[in-house]
């Protein structure tokens, strides 16, 4: 179904969404056609609007046409395959009985451009030049014109050589300052958020990963981002053996998407510290996002007792 845009006030290509002529007077409302939506594969014409009536007259360019439904704002026509296969802009007319029968009353008939018979395509290409015709008869010689003006004086001759250089002359005092210079460009903006776990509020990691630190609604751009892990190895009993520490991955992933991860292993005693450092670059097109650095561990036990993320949001990021 395709549904067009009459050519008033502006050209268009179809059946449209202007408003169509509205007549009123004394007396009930003039029909007021809205729009005219054509079904190419029924040949019907859904015309929508107001003030129809349930018994209007409609009828295309002066032929008269059939009704298959009619309500006061809504009414579908068949569509003369002697108009649809001829596209064109087609003058619509409907009139309602009930404001009388006098085609002189401006409150009986309400009239819209509409097009039928499917869109207009797009416009060919220019055809080839047609040949240069044939050379016309020779003018008879005109009269003698008055003399023209001078020429231009000729080009100055080469310049001679140069004298000798003459003695240095007094220093002539400062002039004015000169205008002020353009501004410089701007410099490379950064907006810096940071995330910090205290180390008060130790996070035991699992097998699964889980989060240790993250950053939400940070706006579109380029970034640069850090993150540093604090990790503590503490005392489990596996397998019925005392286990201290333990291998640890973490992942640094923004807006969905891994940028860094790296791994520690360490059989260090209870309470030894190691610290583990992403860095990574990214471009959010989007204006919210996050950022989130989780840590697993697959067997030992470790804690995650402190961690620092931080998102600059540069001008641009080149990747050396």
């Amino acid at each position: 179904m395709f549904t067009y845009v009459s050519k008033y006030p502006v050209v268009a290509l179809a059946i449209g969404l202007m408003s169509s002529q509205l007549l009123v007077a004394d007396g009930g409302s003039a029909p007021a056609i809205v729009s005219a939506t054509e079904s190419l594969t029924t040949h019907q014409l859904t015309i929508a609007g107001s003030g129809f009536g349930t018994i209007p007259l409609v009828s295309l360019n002066g032929v008269p046409v059939t009704v298959l439904f009619a309500s006061d704002t809504q009414i579908v026509v068949v569509v003369p395959a002697s108009l649809d296969s001829i596209p064109g802009t087609y003058l619509l007319k409907v009139s309602n009985p009930n404001n009388g029968t006098d085609d002189s009353n401006p409150n009986r008939s309400g009239t819209f451009d509409a097009w039928l018979g499917g869109s207009i395509g797009p416009q060919g290409p220019a055809g080839p030049a047609g040949p240069v015709g044939p050379a016309g008869p020779t003018g008879l010689a005109g009269a003698v014109g008055p003399a023209g003006p001078a020429g231009p004086q000729g080009t100055t001759g080469l310049q001679g050589p140069a004298g000798p250089t003459g003695s240095q002359g007094v220093m002539g005092p400062q002039g004015p300052s000169g205008p002020q210079g353009p501004a410089g460009g701007p410099g490379t903006s950064v907006a810096v958020f940071v995330n910090s776990q205290s180390s008060t509020a130790a996070l035991a990691l699992s097998s699964s990963p889980g989060s240790v630190a993250a950053l939400s609604g940070l706006g579109a751009g380029n970034y640069l981002i850090t993150a540093k892990v604090v990790l503590a190895a503490t005392t489990a009993i596996i397998n019925n053996l005392p286990v201290s520490g333990g291998q640890v991955t973490c992942t640094l992933t923004a807006g969905g998407s891994q940028i860094d991860t790296s791994s520690a292993q360490t059989s260090s005693p209870s309470g030894f510290f190691t610290t583990m450092t992403l860095l990574g670059t990214t471009n959010f097109a989007t204006p919210t996002n996050s950022i989130t650095v989780a840590c697993s561990t697959s067997f030992g036990s470790m804690n995650a007792v402190h961690s620092v993320l931080t998102a600059a949001r540069v001008d641009s990021v080149t990747q050396m």
